[in-house]
Parts: C-alpha cells; sequence; structure tokens
C-alpha cells in the first residue's frame, strides 16, 4: 500500500476488525461498525489535523472480508464517502460459516433496514441519485468469492441510471494479495479523476 500511494498525497488509515464482519457486536463491547465508521475517522483527524474531513477527500475500500466491509459502511454512510473500492468479495459472500458466524455476532437480532441489510443500503444510497460514492469493483477470475461478486454486480446494474458510476472488471487471478496488489494500483489510478 505505502509503494503505491507514494506522491498522491493520501493517507491510508487501516484498522482490524478481526472476523467480526465489520458489525457491532451483540456481545461484549466491540463495537466494530461504530469503530471503522466514526472513532477511527474522528481520532486520525485530531491526530492529524491535515486530515480532510470533506466528504470528496474520504474513501473506504478493503480486500475480501475488508471489501465487504467496505461496501457496508460505505452504503451505510454514503455521505461519508466519495467513492468505494471493493477488491475480492461480494455484498454476501455467505457460506454456513459466515452464516453461523452472523449469528454469533448478532445474537439473532432483526437485521432488516440495519447496517447490517447492506441491500437495503444499496437502495438508500441509490435514491441519492447523482450524490450516490462511486463504486470500484473487481475481483480474480479464479476467487473462490466470484459468485457473490457477480450477484453485486447484477444487484448494482439493476438500478437504472447507474447512480453508483459503478465500475466491475472481472480479471485474471486468485484469492490473495497478489490480485489485491494489482487491484489496489488500479483503484487508485481510478480515483485520479477528480469526485463528480
Amino acid at each position: 500500500v505505502e509503494r503505491h500511494i507514494l506522491g498522491k498525497n493520501v493517507a491510508v488509515v487501516m484498522p482490524t476488525t478481526h472476523l467480526a464482519w465489520y458489525t457491532d457486536m451483540e456481545c461484549g463491547y466491540l463495537r466494530y461498525f461504530t469503530f471503522v465508521s466514526e472513532e477511527v475517522p474522528a481520532v486520525c483527524r485530531r491526530m492529524f489535523p491535515q486530515l480532510s474531513s470533506k466528504r470528496e477527500d474520504n474513501f473506504i475500500a478493503g480486500l475480501s472480508m475488508g471489501g465487504y466491509g467496505a461496501f457496508k459502511i460505505g452504503l451505510a454512510r454514503p455521505m461519508q464517502y466519495a467513492a468505494i473500492g471493493c477488491i475480492s468479495a461480494g455484498v454476501s459472500n455467505d457460506t454456513p460459516d459466515t452464516v453461523a458466524l452472523r449469528e454469533l455476532r448478532t445474537g439473532g437480532r432483526p437485521l432488516k433496514d440495519t447496517e447490517e441489510d447492506v441491500p437495503a443500503s444499496i437502495a438508500r444510497a441509490a435514491a441519492l441519485g447523482k450524490d450516490a460514492p462511486r463504486i470500484y469493483h473487481t475481483i480474480g477470475q479464479e476467487d473462490s468469492l466470484l459468485s457473490s461478486a457477480r450477484e453485486t454486480r447484477d444487484l448494482l446494474h439493476s438500478y437504472p441510471g447507474d447512480p453508483f458510476h459503478y465500475i466491475y472488471e472481472e480479471k485474471p487471478g486468485k484469492h490473495g494479495w497478489e490480485f489485491c496488489d494489482g487491484a489496489l494500483r488500479d483503484f487508485l489510478q481510478w480515483l485520479s479523476p477528480a469526485p463528480r
């Protein structure tokens, strides 16, 4: 990441949420959605006052679970981010393991129309029209999450007028850092034009 941002006047912040899927956990004090969407930006701007709080200067992106988290947070808080980058993921990524983990994270509470309901967040963000965040989405053609990415592509393409200025790319590659390295470079290059 450092290599790709040299000379670009960009600050990169990479918090961890372990295997919590960017969720305010039902049990314990681990409120990871709030941590990434509210606490981390506030702390970073206090520590580094030169960081902009303007929406047009803020972006969220991630790889794999981080790509899902970028969708989840960026679409639930669309007025915080000018653009979203998702590498090697989709908005569901459902497997028997992730569904079981979701039950543990959420305690079985109703998720409809909460930040956990990513399709509902997409619909609300799409209603912003030209103010919706731009989305760059890429995945390797040999990636195990390719079907989830394609489902996400189809969902985002279903909104008339392309409110997200959605870019979807499949390129040769598997699920891992080698693919991510090139995808991150491509995402940063895609960000280069001034946001709408």
